[in-house]
């Protein structure tokens, strides 16, 4: 019986801002959130953080880019079926995932294109989901070391 009253303390120790705090300071899920964003939000499907496709304004004909960004971006090997903000990738390796106010944040020198292309920076609901499941190793690891003490 004394085996399950340890127990049962224990588990009254689990605190979901503890394991929050676990989870937002492990440097693997920080790091995973700017790949989310660089790389499969931005690079590959071209969304900003409400999922939405970006597009330029100078885009015509249910193009993403204007006929001259299309042609530079052909010469250059890269996408113009989605706007990826990566024309030579110094913009992505400025993210950083920073830890304010007990919040996960994305930061990216952004060079004030945030203005005419909307809010880029940070996680849509897709990229949410999957760091969800990149942090449920940690939240298992926090409650079976607190149960199980």
């Amino acid at each position: 019986m004394w085996k399950l009253e340890a127990f049962a303390r224990n588990f009254l120790k689990l605190n979901e801002d503890t394991a929050f705090k676990k989870v937002i300071s492990d440097k693997n899920i920080q790091l995973e959130a700017v790949r989310l964003n660089t790389e499969e939000q931005l690079y590959i499907r071209g969304v900003d953080v409400h999922g939405n496709k970006l597009r330029s304004i100078y885009a015509r004909f249910g193009k993403f880019y204007a006929d001259r960004t299309i042609q530079i971006k052909n010469e250059k090997g890269q996408p113009t079926d989605r706007v990826t903000m990566r024309d030579t990738g110094a913009m992505y390796k400025t993210e950083r995932a920073i830890i304010k106010a007990n919040e996960l944040k994305l930061d990216m020198n952004t060079y004030d294109l945030e203005e005419n292309w909307g809010q880029f920076v940070g996680l849509d609901t897709v990229s949410k989901v999957q760091l969800v499941d990149k942090a449920k190793p940690i939240i298992k690891e926090y409650v079976k070391n607190t149960i199980l003490q």
